[in-house]
């Protein structure tokens, strides 16, 4: 890479038990190690118990540094009790696709013949990298979701060279902005309102609201699409850290929830968005604790998924033609 690197001397004395992480998964034609590098230059403070030093910069010139803060990647927990819902997954790729997802990074712990196709499908398009998740999980009591805390983690630091922002959802959600057509958007618009801009959050968290798959479909759907047809919701959203799901700048993490950021480097702040501004649709087939009650919550209408209704039918029927040609049935 063209022009200078920073190098200076680091002080081993000052920085007795201290850990930082070196990105080995991070593109080596954006990145270069220099070491010994001043604490200062050190992006990543992870520990302060640990006695294991790494160091890292980056040196990547203005272009791609900027192109880097527009990029979205997504996060998911692993797939588990071999997951088959194809024909969904291929809407919610390409809606997410829609809203500026660039990279999906997924674990897989079991999953369908067809899922594991149509995954693999992606992944020769460069939008996934799927990762094969067998932990020595003795009981789910410990180690909850297959391990999903440590997945998510494992994809924060995958990501973080290469991703100026990081999504994590699951695949029955989806984040939708109710003023601009993509995540990317809406997220400029909300750091863009701070002043100075050093003051804007790292992370931002959506409200969830559930879109059950039992309740009846819309006479208006535009598309005979899932996001289309399940248009009533819970007319209440959930509080912000209970079921809700975040976007985060991945240089500003240090660990990853399920539900919010668990831990922000020093400095970084997280908020929640106004559900004027957007919320999270989590598609549920059934009620989280069993039967139907569930529901008779009180409900509200919610078309704010077909203002992409035409433009991801077009992109979901291209997908499911390519895929029928690879993939079995």
């Amino acid at each position: 890479m063209d022009g200078p690197a920073l190098q200076t001397t680091l002080d081993l004395g000052k920085c007795k038990n201290t850990c930082f992480v070196k990105d080995s998964a991070a593109d080596t034609n954006l990145n270069r190690v220099e070491c010994p590098v001043d604490p200062g230059l050190v992006r990543r403070l992870l520990g302060r118990t640990r006695s294991l030093i790494g160091w890292f910069h980056h040196t990547i010139d203005n272009e791609i540094a900027q192109r880097i803060l527009e990029t979205l990647h997504v996060c998911v927990k692993p797939f588990h009790f071999s997951y088959s819902r194809d024909e969904w997954l291929i809407e919610w790729f390409e809606l997410n696709r829609l809203l500026g997802a660039s990279h999906f990074y997924m674990y897989n712990e079991s999953l369908s013949v067809q899922v594991a196709c149509l995954l693999e499908h992606y992944r020769k398009q460069g939008l996934v990298t799927l990762l094969s998740w067998k932990l020595p999980i003795v009981t789910k009591v410990e180690i909850r979701t297959e391990g999903q805390f440590a997945a998510f983690n494992d994809c924060l630091y995958r990501s973080m060279a290469t991703a100026g922002w990081l999504v994590v959802i699951d695949v029955d959600e989806v984040i939708l902005p109710r003023r601009e057509r993509t995540l990317t958007a809406l997220l400029t618009s909300l750091r863009a309102s701070y002043n100075p801009q050093t003051k804007a959050p790292s992370a931002f968290l959506f409200r969830n609201a559930f879109f059950y798959l039992r309740w009846e479909d819309d006479p208006e759907a535009p598309a005979p699409l899932v996001t289309s047809r399940k248009t009533r919701r819970w007319a209440a959203p959930h509080a912000l850290k209970n079921r809700s799901k975040y976007a985060l700048r991945p240089r500003d993490a240090v660990e990853l929830g399920n539900h919010f950021v668990w831990e922000l480097a020093p400095g970084a702040t997280s908020i929640g968005v106004p559900t004027d501004r957007a919320l999270l649709h989590h598609y549920r087939i059934a009620c989280e604790y069993g039967g139907m009650q569930c529901l008779t919550v009180p409900s509200t209408v919610d078309r704010t998924a077909h203002r992409w209704a035409d433009e991801l039918m077009l992109r979901v029927a291209a997908e499911k033609e390519q895929v029928a040609r690879i993939c079995p049935t």
